[in-house]
Order: structure tokens, then sequence, then C-alpha cells
């Protein structure tokens, strides 16, 4: 049970069940569009009293649209919700070494216009260069409201200040890039670095199966001959895992279990970066982790004929 601090603690209201219960719709539609109101009943499990009065805020704040009539054996044919994609527009900017890529996308993450340059080394040129881009980019399509910008860097970075601590490719220190975006656009502006960018692109919009190893998992990883999987908590460790038993797209359906598994006991999913928040020393959490697998080992060879081996990397 999670302890609550008795001297600083606030009690939820009913606004935010129901904005929770807001934004539980508005993801299943994401995700199963079109869909009718009876099914995101079922899905959602709220009563579909509720579902309705939900769906009929979304549609007047336009951000979904009632589409086709679905078919049902008898009654009453449903209407079909989806995303409204004219409502608003998100633009990405991903810094790379040599070109940096500017794109507006919808809330399906379709991209609506593109942009590039090449990416200078010095901070205020590049800031200089980039922001006529943006603005460019904001105009493509005026009937779309810009909610934010999202920028991936190569880098150690701290996204609660919108700071680039580190980005050894261009020598960049502590330069604060969400404030000067933000400053001259007028829009909130959220700074990652391009890994964690590029898992949490993969889990809002990838495919099932990786999004399933994402959520789960949230480790780097590459399945291989016979099913063998390799995941890496990076600079740190690697786990590798066997089982001949697969599943239908060829991967070890034991060792994405054990993976999963390891990453819940061990706090190992990079989404939460556990081993750095928890305060860590890499070699305890080395030897936690390897006296466990010692134990397991044992049961996993003889009860499910499978072997895991755990690396150190550096």
């Amino acid at each position: 049970m999670r302890r609550i601090d008795l001297s600083n603690f606030q009690v939820a209201t009913s606004e935010t069940a129901r904005d929770i219960n807001r934004r539980i719709v508005l993801n299943l539609i994401r995700t199963h569009q079109p869909i009718s109101r009876a099914d995101l009943a079922r899905h959602s499990g709220l009563q579909r009293s509720t579902v309705s009065v939900i769906a009929e805020q979304l549609i007047r704040d336009r951000w979904i649209k009632e589409g086709a009539n679905g078919h049902t054996p008898r009654g009453r044919r449903p209407q079909l919700l989806h995303l409204n994609k004219e409502r608003v527009g998100i633009i990405g900017i991903n810094i790379r070494p040599i070109t940096t890529t500017l794109a507006l996308a919808d809330l399906d993450a379709n991209f609506l216009a593109q942009d590039s340059l090449a990416t200078p080394s010095d901070p205020k040129q590049f800031v200089a260069e980039l922001l006529p881009r943006v603005r460019k980019l904001m105009r493509a399509r005026p009937e779309l409201t810009c909610e934010g910008i999202g920028v991936s860097l190569p880098g150690l970075v701290d996204p609660d200040r919108g700071m680039a601590l580190y980005v050894p490719c261009f020598n960049w220190r502590n330069l604060n890039v969400s404030d000067r975006i933000a400053a001259a656009t007028g829009l909130s502006v959220f700074i990652d670095n391009d890994a964690n960018a590029a898992a949490l692109a993969e889990l809002w919009f990838g495919q099932p199966e990786v999004r399933e190893w994402a959520y789960r998992v949230g480790l780097p990883a590459k399945s291989g001959v016979s099913g063998g999987i390799v995941a890496v908590v990076p600079g740190k460790l690697a786990i590798g895992v066997f089982s001949p038993r697969l599943d239908a797209r060829g991967n070890s359906a034991r060792g994405i279990k054990v993976c999963q598994e390891l990453s819940r006991q061990f706090g190992l999913h990079l989404r939460d970066n556990a081993l750095a928040r928890l305060g860590f020393s890499l070699r305890r959490s080395h030897r936690r982790i390897a006296n466990s697998l010692d134990c397991a080992n044992s049961f996993f060879r003889q009860s499910l004929k499978i072997q895991v081996r755990l690396v150190q990397i550096g």
C-alpha cells in the first residue's frame, strides 16, 4: 500500500473521476475507432449512460465526430464515433546531428506538412533558423489549432525543466530549449531524449505486439533464431532468454513472460527509470537480480525448460 503524507494531501473530487473517465473514453475511441457507444461501455466497464454523457461532451468540444451507422443483427443501428482529425495539430521536432526534421501531425499521427533544416552546432543559430520553420508549419493548416510542440534530442535532457543538459554531438550544455521555442510561438513545448520519444511513439501508434511489449516490459529487445530474446537496460545490463515454445509471431512465449516478470519485479521499465530514482547502485542491482535468477533458473529449467542469463554491460 502506498504511504500517504497526511500533512500534505488532496482529496480526489468528482471532477477528477470525470476527467479520468473522459480520458479513458477518448483513448478507447482513438485505439478502436470507429466504435459505437455500446462497445465503449463494454470496453471501459462504465455505465452506458455515463459513456453517452462523455461522448456528447467530446462531440461538443470537437474532439470526436459521429460517422456512419454500424451494422447489427437486430434493433437500431448504432452511430459510430471517431476522432475529429480536423480539430487540433501537434508539431514534432526531431533534432539529429546532421538534419533536423519538423512535422505537423493530426491526432492520429498522420503527417500533414513537413520541413527540415541542417542542424548547426551553435545553439543560438539553431534556434534562429528553427523558429521561422515552426511558424510556417503553424500556418500550413489554418483550420487546425496547434496544441503544442514536442522536441526529441540525442542526449541527456531534463523534461520537467525543458533543459538539454548535455548533447554530446553538439556539445550543448544546460540549454533551455523549451522556453526559447515557447516564447517565440506561444505554444507549450515538451522535450525528451530521442530513445524515450521513439518508445512512446511505438507505445501509442506502433503495431499491437510492439505496444504490448513497450507497455508491459519497456526495454529495447530483439528476438532471433528459435525464439531467443535479448533485452537490454541501456548501459547497465542485458537479459538473454531462450525457450523452444514460440507464439504466432515466432517469439518465445515463456521468454516474454519472464521478461515481463523481471521488468516488474526489479523496476527495469525505461518509462519508470527506477534504477536511478530509487538510488540503487549498479553493482547492488546486478547482484540482486543475479541471485534471483540463480534461484529461478533451477525452476525454469525443470518446469518450463527455459534458460535465462544476465550479462553486465561495461
